[in-house]
């Protein structure tokens, strides 16, 4: 019978902090095998830090890692290729950065360490991360580590020899990673991410297949999530100022008409104007892959996938 993953039960952050902070206690103390897996840690967080990809960097003279450090999730020094660096990592699973928490921390090791060499601002996740997410990290200074990276990371230290937390982990992380796909599979949209990701795939096939509706527009238009007031997502993509999809919790993907005068331009609608509307959300439709389409008269057109 197979030894039960401690992470089926560990799936906090906290748990994660335990992990980031064990690796980096093994590139400080840590002999032979799992003293190189720790320092191989630690490069692919150079990797991701601010100064791009540094292959197999010379790290040296580890600090211990601090938990906690002024509110920051893990915090440690070490030397790369002869330069001093702060490491400063915010380490997420489902949630998102709140409160300018990542500048407040960038801030606060900058002023305490102004005579370090550098810094490598690291946003850990295991969760889904959003393109807008992404972006406000970047802005931020820091880099994302996700689940992914982290995968790559665990899959080279694999096989004989591996340490049971690395392999415990490693499973952990493979299966939220296997589980994320069969939930797109299976279009589960009480998921906000299974809505994202197929609402960029959406964007991608309008503005790559309709040209006259792309005119202008591009990849800078964001798509829009959030929470109603059952606590379901939805996600919306307006990809002109009238026209927008929308995935509202368990509701059909809906082709949605907004104007500011929206009211009196549908009560003159006559049966030419509507079916003129009707053939451009057939247009969309199929331009998108999408069947079963259902046209209501009214505000909104629905589609399933």
């Amino acid at each position: 019978m197979p030894t039960p993953n401690i992470f089926r039960f560990a799936t906090k952050e906290l748990s994660q902090d335990a992990v980031i902070c064990w690796l980096v206690a093994c590139a400080r103390e840590a002999d032979g095998t799992l003293g190189e897996c720790g320092r191989s840690f630690v490069r692919a967080l150079v990797k991701h830090g601010p100064h791009g990809d540094q292959g197999q960097c010379d790290v040296t003279d580890v600090g211990p890692p601090q938990r906690q450090r002024e509110g920051i999730d893990v915090y440690f020094r070490a030397t790369i290729d002869g330069r001093r660096v702060t490491f400063v990592i915010e380490d997420k699973t489902d949630t998102e950065m709140h409160s300018d928490q990542l500048k407040r921390y960038s801030d606060s090791v900058r002023q305490d360490d102004e005579h370090e060499d550098g810094f490598c601002l690291v946003y850990y996740k295991t969760g889904y991360v959003y393109d807008d997410e992404r972006d406000e990290v970047k802005n931020a200074g820091y880099r994302v580590f996700d689940a992914e990276d982290m995968q790559r990371f665990l899959a080279g230290h694999a096989g004989r020899g591996e340490h049971e937390i690395l392999r415990q982990y490693r499973e952990h992380i493979d299966g939220i990673l296997s589980e994320r796909r069969e939930q797109l599979l299976r279009w589960d949209r009480s998921h906000a991410f299974v809505q994202y990701e197929f609402m960029r795939g959406l964007r991608a096939a309008l503005l790559a297949r309709c040209e006259e509706w792309a005119t202008g527009l591009g990849e800078e238009i964001p798509i829009l999530r959030g929470a109603n007031r059952s606590g379901d997502p939805w996600t919306q993509y307006w990809f002109c100022d009238a026209l927008g999809w929308r995935i509202d919790g368990s509701q059909p993907l809906r082709l949605r008409v907004f104007t500011p005068d929206a009211g009196k331009r549908f009560a003159g609608w006559n049966a030419d104007t509507w079916n003129m509307w009707t053939e451009t959300f057939q247009r969309l439709l199929g331009a998108c892959s999408l069947t079963e389409a259902q046209v209501t008269r009214g505000c909104t057109a629905r589609a399933h996938s």
